[in-house]
């Protein structure tokens, strides 16, 4: 496999992320090369930046070219593939114009604040001959790998219900407080409750139908709850920014099976069988200490589309995200409407 150049555009928590996946694949010899990093505000590049996950070791620039002009980049750097680490109300236009610029695209989640800006993303792809995948790092985390064979295997029987949270404090980070105005960050929505219904979609396919309640507080829809109908499985999903400011970021979800409870919460995924007495244990791979980097296995994902015009993405396509954000406007229209059923 050929290697890989890429270069990040913006650098604040989530591209501080990224930079920490980069480091773990170079470290052990993979063919991708972080060359270049484009922020506007050069301050950046010498600070750490938090996020609901805390913050990650920055790692040295050492050998990286560093840029506050997107052109001055693109025109002195030879680069496959550009990870987008911007705020959501810049994902369509900079994925279009590095698209058409002739480069690759791995694009932070939410895809974008519409689904119709999707279809547009994907149909420049397609049109320029060029990849293009979302940020959906779920897609490589083992906890909800875990989770998704298990319903594939029918290892625990079936699936019958599941709930799934993701909870944090109204975010004081970010460029220009975007995260805080609902027209540049979509809210709880798009950024937080995109995660978990683009899982539930990836595991269990389209619903047949949602309806969703909202809670506004100091921006619309600071917390929502969302109902997913499927023939045999029920669904619930919780997204809040409305915790207080010294609550933990949470994410979790609870599985019941015909023959066990899958419960992850932080740490690992604990299964409890049925049978009284029976112990819970680890399900294997899906501990911290065990588990892989999942912004490294993302990474990896893109380098091995770009590299192979023979690779088929099933684990993370673009259509998928996009699909998603389809849900999301739905959960919204359906919040709007005091938690109307929306048939699919």
């Amino acid at each position: 496999m050929k290697e890989i150049k890429v270069a990040l555009l913006g650098f604040g928590g989530i591209a501080q992320s990224h930079k920490h996946g980069y480091d773990i694949l170079k470290n052990e010899g993979f063919p991708v090369k972080l060359v270049a990093i484009c922020d506007i505000d050069s301050s950046r590049f010498y600070s750490k930046q938090e996020i609901n996950l805390g913050s990650v070791a920055r790692g040295d620039l050492d050998g990286i070219s560093l840029y506050t002009d997107i052109d001055e980049m693109l025109a002195n750097e030879e680069i496959d593939t550009v990870d987008i680490c911007l705020p959501t109300y810049l994902h369509k236009e900079y994925t279009i114009k590095l698209l058409r610029a002739g480069k690759n695209v791995q694009c932070e989640k939410p895809m974008s604040l519409s689904y119709a800006d999707c279809e547009e993303m994907l149909a420049t792809a397609k049109e320029c001959g060029k990849k293009l995948m979302i940020g959906q790092c779920l897609h490589f985390h083992e906890s909800y790998d875990y989770l998704r064979a298990c319903v594939h295997d029918g290892r625990f029987g079936k699936l019958r219900n599941i709930s799934l949270d993701r909870l944090s404090a109204l975010p004081a980070w970010g460029y220009d407080g975007w995260y805080r105005d609902i027209k540049r960050s979509g809210g709880a929505p798009f950024d937080l409750h995109i995660h978990d219904i683009d899982i539930i979609n990836y595991v269990l396919g389209k619903p047949k139908a949602l309806s969703s309640v909202a809670v506004d507080a100091e921006m619309p829809r600071q917390y929502v709850n969302t109902r997913l109908f499927y023939d045999d499985v029920t669904v619930f999903v919780t997204a809040s920014f409305n915790e207080s400011a010294s609550a933990d970021f949470k994410m979790a979800f609870r599985a019941r099976f015909d023959d066990a409870t899958l419960i992850f919460e932080g740490g690992s995924v604990k299964v409890y069988p049925n049978e009284k007495g029976a112990p819970s244990y680890e399900a294997e791979g899906t501990r911290n200490d065990e588990r892989k980097d999942y912004m490294a296995e993302e990474i990896r994902t893109m380098a091995y589309y770009v590299a192979d015009p023979d690779f088929i993405n099933t684990v993370n396509a673009p259509e998928g995200a996009a699909s998603s954000i389809f849900l999301i406007e739905k959960i919204v229209e359906s919040a709007s409407r005091g938690g109307e059923i929306i048939k699919l």
